[in-house]
């Protein structure tokens, strides 16, 4: 297990959507003991996940909005990264462009705009970043 899933277990624990049970745990420790210097056999033992009655499971994910239309006018406004030659939406790219935004916006909050732009640089300019930030609407600015 890496830390994602411990952490998404965690969340799901302190929510209380799910349980944990340890129904083959058998305690034979004496007064004293530390975990790091006991036999890994003694520790190792089955954990169950039962969920409950506040979970829920959401199958399908909603797509994300399209961006706007590029322009026909090339010349003044850069074909954004999430089209193809023929002014097509690449849907794997738009995605991965809006990940790549949020994901910074969630692990430097507070972030401006002109330093997001030099972490996510080459690979998005300032207008694709602006051009995410504006269609997804997932946050207010200026706060």
């Amino acid at each position: 297990m890496n830390d994602g899933s411990v952490m998404a277990l965690l969340n799901l624990i302190a929510n209380r959507r799910i349980t944990l049970d340890k129904s083959e745990y058998v305690s034979s420790v004496v007064p004293g003991y530390r975990t790091r210097s006991m036999e890994k056999a003694m520790i190792d033992f089955p954990i169950t996940i039962s969920s409950t009655e506040l979970y829920y499971y959401k199958p399908t994910i909603t797509p994300l909005p399209p961006p706007a239309v590029n322009s026909a006018n090339w010349k003044e406004e850069p074909v954004r990264l999430w089209y193809d030659i023929m002014g097509n939406l690449v849907h794997g790219m738009w995605r991965k462009c809006c990940a790549a935004v949020l994901g910074t916006v969630v692990t430097r909050p507070g972030i401006r705009d002109a330093e997001m732009v030099r972490v996510l640089l080459p690979g998005l300019t300032m207008a694709e970043v602006e051009t995410v930030q504006t269609k997804q609407g997932c946050w207010r600015r200026g706060l």
